[in-house]
């Protein structure tokens, strides 16, 4: 039986080079060792994941920090005084002893500190960083309830923390600290304009930035059905266009709007926390369902909607919200 809450056994585990699932506040993750190279390549076999693509290590302390990055700025004690233990993951660069599997070749170390109690418990109870990534197969959903996790992550896990269905829903912010100037590289909750009132400064963006980071690949958190984005102002269009090529869809809107009987429709109160919880859960249900096409109502624009709007661009392999490919 691998489901189980005894910190305890899934501390010896990942001291014998095991891997363990556990929950964050964001999404679950499949966690090893983060100093111990065999087991950080067991999550790259398990998840099907790119060599040279960087892990985030997870931490229990702040202190912890010291023990894998090194010359960090003081941008850094800026935003650890504000977000952790939370939403925010930074980029740093690596202390001398720091495998290059973590960083996927590259010189920096990507640190949180989840604020998750199941998280932080696990975390302090094993002492040192856990690498782990989010606990789905590459390039697929992140699971934010264990109802979602894969059969083949399942069956890679050694054990599985169950800490309930995630209270945020996407993956962190990520904020490179390891250039003369910070970075948003991944946007989530924490948007680019709370970073740059937390700092003071200018704040980069991801844009022509030639560095590897988790979630970055252009396709990623994709459901089985292919995704079309649609405006609001578009959306009923759309659904009588697909309803006149008899094709079996799916449709998530935060507009009320009539769908046909024969399709399968899922609201979302038409907040950015909302959206971010109930996103990846609701495309895992609709899996089950297997749509031929899922239309999405395209939320607005604005700071607030970075994080969700970044995971539907990805999703359905949209480089930019543009005139142009804004519903494909």
């Amino acid at each position: 039986m691998k489901h189980c809450s005894d910190i305890d056994n899934a501390v010896k585990i990942l001291q014998k080079g095991g891997l363990v699932v556990f929950p964050t506040e964001t999404v679950y993750g499949l966690g090893a060792d983060a100093k111990n190279p065999d087991a950080v390549s067991a999550i790259f076999q398990a998840k099907q994941r790119p060599a040279k693509h960087p892990f985030i290590v997870h931490i229990g302390t702040i202190n912890e920090m010291h023990n894998w990055g090194t010359n960090i700025p003081e941008d850094t004690f800026a935003l650890v005084r504000r977000y952790w233990p939370g939403l925010l993951t930074l980029v740093l660069k690596r202390a001398s002893d720091v495998t290059e599997i973590i960083s996927g070749g590259q010189d920096t170390v990507a640190l949180r500190m989840p604020s998750h109690p199941v998280a932080l418990e696990l975390l302090r109870a094993f002492g040192s960083g856990i690498a782990a990534p989010s606990a789905n197969m590459y390039g697929k959903l992140s699971p934010t309830s264990l109802d979602n996790l894969s059969p083949n992550i399942r069956n890679a896990a050694d054990a599985i923390l169950d800490g309930g269905h995630c209270e945020i829903g996407i993956e962190s912010t990520i904020v490179d600290l390891s250039n003369a100037e910070p970075r948003i590289l991944r946007p989530g909750v924490i948007s680019l304009e709370e970073i740059k009132r937390a700092l003071g400064k200018k704040v980069l963006s991801s844009s022509g930035f030639n560095m590897r980071f988790p979630g970055g690949c252009k396709v990623h958190y994709a459901p089985n059905a292919p995704l079309l984005l649609v405006p609001s102002d578009e959306l009923v269009a759309r659904i009588a266009e697909y309803r006149r090529m008899q094709a079996k869809v799916a449709v998530i809107s935060s507009s009320i709007v009539a769908v046909p009987p024969c399709y399968t429709h899922r609201f979302i109160p038409p907040a950015p926390s909302e959206w971010a919880r109930q996103l990846y859960s609701t495309l895992a249900e609709l899996d089950r369902i297997q749509p031929e096409r899922i239309i999405i109502e395209l939320p607005p624009n604005g700071p607030d909607w970075e994080g969700v709007r970044d995971r539907l661009f990805r999703a359905s392999n949209i480089s930019s919200p543009s005139k142009n490919n804004r519903a494909i």
